[in-house]
């Protein structure tokens, strides 16, 4: 990514580039970490801007929809600023963030930041010189100042801080910078107690885990399904259907207590044909053995006489 005329990278070791990922799916990936010095007292900034990939197409830009100029993606991240009077104890930074292919500072939306951006505003009827004069700019229906596009920080006037966002982001004496792709910019800064933009340079401005979609979806109309003579003849089948299951999952079960109880019968006669208790069972045993023992001895007389 291209980084604008206000904005640096850190020189330390931990630094990291800015620099955008898309995939096969139309989602975007945006990774790494800047520094913006001025932060314009009202509005923002644009920070980075993005490239085209290998085939000449803006891969990592959110595409308008057709016959519009938005389409825009809104986020936030955080940045530290350091107050003067508390050199070693920063201030966390709310940073609200736009990422468009149509960017603040291209008022006439031809993806260039140079000086015919800056002469637009001044030759808007809405222009004044000095910061203090009431803004000339009309309400809209919400009761806000509308300036238009050449209101660039989007404070209600039209005057000197508009033309020094452009001048900051794209040094327009130099050419300006060309902006085919779109960026991201930092639309507004909310800093400390403050809750406003600080006065010294906002630091590690992170563009980490910031995640979207190239575009804005499938949308459809939600529509009233008639139901066919068709659909009302296949409905009636499955009810048939399935009021003959319910009719042969009834007799199944009937039949299987049937069998229970036919189980149940057979087990009852097999327990009154068994044999003698155990003791009945023992003693007739003992019997036996002993018989046998008194013919032995028997033998052995009639043996010992002959």
């Amino acid at each position: 990514m291209t980084l604008a005329d206000s904005v640096s990278v850190p020189s330390s070791i931990e630094a990291i580039w800015p620099a955008c990922f898309p995939d096969i799916n139309g989602q975007v990936y945006l990774r790494g970490h800047v520094t913006l010095d001025p932060v314009p007292a009202v509005g923002g900034s644009l920070l980075a801007v993005f490239p085209k990939n290998s085939q000449g197409q803006c891969a990592c830009t959110p595409v308008p929809d057709a016959g519009t100029h938005d389409n825009n993606v809104i986020t936030t991240t955080t940045a530290l600023a350091y107050p003067r009077n508390t050199p070693n104890k920063p201030d966390v930074c709310i940073v609200r963030l736009l990422i468009s292919l149509y960017l603040p500072v291209d008022v006439n939306l031809d993806l260039v930041v140079n000086k015919t951006d800056i002469d637009l505003v001044q030759r808007s009827p809405y222009y004044n010189f000095i910061l203090s004069d009431p803004s000339t700019c009309p309400n809209n229906t919400e009761g806000f100042r509308d300036c238009g596009r050449v209101d660039v920080n989007r404070d209600g006037f039209v005057n000197q801080l508009d033309t020094t966002s452009i001048d900051q982001s794209a040094n327009t004496t130099l050419g300006g910078l060309s902006a085919p792709c779109g960026g991201v910019f930092a639309i507004a800064f909310s800093c400390g107690s403050t809750r406003s933009a600080p006065l010294t340079p906002a630091l590690g401005i992170s563009l980490d885990s910031i995640v979207y979609f190239d575009n804005d979806g499938v949308h459809g109309t939600v529509t009233t399904r008639q139901r066919s003579v068709a659909d009302i003849r296949v409905l009636g089948e499955i009810l048939t259907d399935f009021e003959h299951l319910h009719t042969e999952v009834a007799a199944l079960k009937g039949d299987v207590r049937a069998q229970d109880a036919t189980l149940e019968q057979h087990t009852r006669a097999l327990r009154h044909a068994l044999p003698v208790n155990q003791r009945e069972v023992l003693a007739g045993v003992s019997v036996a053995v002993g018989g046998i023992v008194l013919c032995g001895i028997m033998v052995y007389f009639i043996a010992k006489r002959r």
